[in-house]
């Protein structure tokens, strides 16, 4: 019976050690994602505040 509840309590403190492992893996996982989208946001208004400066001194030297 206690070997029994030994095994219980290792295979629950295994499991809890694995849930942890899995936990971190997705929190790296979603902060890379969030600093990818970051970064492409970024880039992306970028460009778009060097297109809308261009579209502007077109207008102003015709």
């Amino acid at each position: 019976m206690k070997g029994e509840m030994k095994d219980s309590f290792d295979q629950v403190n295994i499991q809890s050690k694995y849930i942890k492992l899995l936990n971190e893996k997705i929190e790296c996982v979603a902060l890379e994602e969030f600093n990818q989208m970051k970064f492409n946001l970024r880039e992306a208004m970028k460009s778009h505040i060097l297109q809308t400066r261009s579209l502007l001194f077109k207008k102003l030297f015709q």
